[in-house]
């Protein structure tokens, strides 16, 4: 008899493409999660019609399915729910293997006369154009013959490339940048869970929330708040059998708080260096968009379409110092002082993230008073800049990530 057992679960997400529709999540779908859960709930009407001491049946109402993703947050692995967050993705490749102009190309192929590629290759690696017909275009590629790359059309073509068309081939690493956009209608996600005894599949699933928490001695993590369309456990798309196919693409390279170098400074001053340091016991940000879904306006009275922007957003940041050395923070308080800082995690080989903030506002600075040594928590909400601070080029929005790993697509085009 097989049982479900937490420790054995497995997860996977990817992109959607019609609300309410799942995907077949496969190979390099794979996720790591910490517990937390997608809860469905769904009353039951009891009919209470006069006449009937003890009623005798009941329908069911609308579908409310909501909770929490939680996982650690990684260097590699973690780029698909960032970016459906967020709303904006783009992506520059560290040495490419292979640069050039196309000669041609069909809309699911790009061809380069004698270009003398040894066939297969490239097959795996992405390939970006980079100007010309389809600039901006990423694909993974799945086979090469000598002249030509083959990509991944599953969910639809591409612009065919042609003679204009200048492109490049990935090699181990991506810079990723994602910013926040105010509108993310049309980005979701197919997630399903794998607790062995069946197939739990959430069909669209779209993330509204982010909390980024870290802790002196501990991993960080990272928590995604949903909305769903529903949850259910006999779905013909997922199942099982196409479950055994899903993979992880990276189960190492946890960002540890250990990793961390986190700088502060006013945000009219300089750039951020080495002596505007700081040394937080712990922080937490947080990205909240107010988004909501409505039943009976999509294809189901029982559903909720696609949540939409519902109000305004909010970004905020705490951070708890171990120690209180300085009035500073209560003096910048007081003026209203704007600050910037920067988060930058380093991990193994060429991985990191960095995390900019350029316009920080105090909205809180204590001093709890206790027998013991005192801690000093300060709390931020992140604003928008009305220009790039020094050192922040481009930044303008309350933050904006940028990462460095292996994954060598684009995690808002489809065939990535």
């Amino acid at each position: 008899m097989t049982v479900a057992i937490g420790a054995e679960l497995q997860a996977g997400i990817r992109k959607g493409l019609v609300w309410g529709t799942p995907k077949v999540c496969g190979a390099g779908h794979g996720i790591l999660i910490l517990p937390a859960n997608v809860k469905k709930d769904r009353a039951s009407m009891v009919d209470d019609s006069l006449g009937n001491y003890f009623p005798a049946s009941s329908d069911p109402a609308e579908i409310k399915a909501e909770g929490d993703i939680q996982q650690y947050l990684r260097y590699d692995g973690i780029d698909l729910l960032i970016a459906t967050l967020l709303g904006s993705s783009s992506l520059t490749y560290t040495t490419p293997v292979v640069t050039g102009t196309a000669t041609g190309g069909s809309t699911s192929t790009l061809v380069k006369t004698a270009a003398g590629w040894t066939p297969n290759a490239y097959a795996g690696k992405y390939v970006r154009i980079t100007a010309g017909t389809g600039i901006g275009q990423v694909r993974k590629i799945v086979s090469n013959d000598a002249t030509s790359l083959s990509i991944d059309a599953t969910d639809g073509n591409w612009t065919a490339p042609d003679a204009t068309s200048q492109f490049e081939i990935s090699n181990t690493y991506a810079t990723h940048v994602y910013d926040i956009v105010p509108n993310i209608d049309g980005l979701f996600l197919t997630c399903c869970i794998n607790n062995k005894v069946n197939i739990e599949e959430i069909a669209s699933l779209k993330p509204t929330s982010m909390t980024v928490k870290g802790e002196t001695g501990k991993a960080v993590t990272i928590t995604f708040k949903c909305i769903a369309f529903d949850k259910v456990t006999n779905s013909a798309v997922n199942t099982l059998i196409t479950f055994a196919a899903v993979t992880v693409r990276e189960a190492a390279n946890r960002v540890l708080m250990s990793q961390s170098v986190i700088r502060m400074n006013t945000q009219s001053g300089s750039a951020l260096a080495i002596g505007d340091t700081i040394y937080p016991k712990s922080f937490e940000l947080t990205f909240t968009r107010k988004m909501q879904g409505d039943y009976g306006s999509g294809s189901s009275y029982n559903n909720v379409d696609e949540p939409t922007n519902d109000g305004l957003p909010a970004a905020s940041l705490k951070m708890e110092f171990p120690k209180y050395t300085s009035n500073q923070n209560f003096l910048d308080w007081d003026a209203n002082t704007p600050k910037k800082l920067d988060f930058t995690f380093t991990g193994s080989g060429s991985r990191s993230i960095l995390i900019q903030i350029p316009n920080a506002m105090f909205a809180n600075v204590d001093l709890p008073i206790v027998a013991g040594r005192m801690k000093h928590p300060v709390d931020f909400n992140l604003l928008a800049a009305a220009a790039a601070p020094t050192g922040m080029t481009g930044v303008t929005m309350p933050f904006r990530i940028t990462m460095v790993n292996t994954y060598c697509g684009d995690p808002l085009q489809i065939g990535n």
